[in-house]
């Protein structure tokens, strides 16, 4: 598995009806292309939506949570908080700390 850092933000989202995470979806990926194209090196990664406990959890990729932040306020979109956290993806060889680069994906 890859290992890399990102920022996770915990968000109430009445519903959670798939309308609802496609529009929040378009506007993330739209602010955060935003300042990209203003330097600010920030990727809105995805976003998982839990209908039953009404919360949208999005995932992001940027050097500091103010990043994240600028997306979201820019987007719209208010959030409960913005945790850092680490993102493990299949490929990584926790031995080595690094992406194993003999592993393929199918």
């Amino acid at each position: 598995m890859s290992r890399r850092e990102v920022f996770l933000v915990e968000r109430f989202l009445a519903g959670a009806q798939p309308a609802a995470v496609e529009r929040l979806a378009a506007g993330l990926g739209a602010a955060s292309a935003q300042l990209r194209a203003e330097g600010r090196p920030v990727f809105w990664l995805g976003s998982l939506a839990v209908a039953d406990d009404e919360t949208c959890l999005c995932v992001f990729a940027a050097g500091q949570a103010a990043d994240v932040e600028a997306v979201n306020r820019l987007a719209g979109a208010g959030y409960e908080r913005i945790v850092a956290g680490i993102a493990v993806e299949p490929g990584f060889d926790a031995g080595k700390g690094r992406r194993d680069r003999r592993v393929r994906h199918r």
